[in-house]
């Protein structure tokens, strides 16, 4: 069941340097901070995220992305 594996992650201050210089690094993309925030969040914990919103976390390469079967 998916609850049994649902963990809330909270955003520590050094996630939000890590936003910073995302944002610095990628001067021309059009995602948010709460885009920048799912990716890092699911690459720094090497798991597929879920979202409506493929086209901007389309520019993380090795972000996989969870889908219902």
């Amino acid at each position: 069941m998916a609850r049994d594996a649902l963990a809330i992650v909270y955003p520590a201050p050094s996630d939000l340097d890590r936003l910073e210089a995302l944002a610095d690094a990628m001067p021309r993309w059009t995602g948010s901070l709460e885009d920048a925030l799912v990716a890092i969040t699911g690459l720094s914990m090497d798991i597929p995220v879920w979202t409506l919103n493929y086209r901007d976390l389309a520019a993380f390469r090795n972000l996989r992305f969870w889908t219902p079967a």
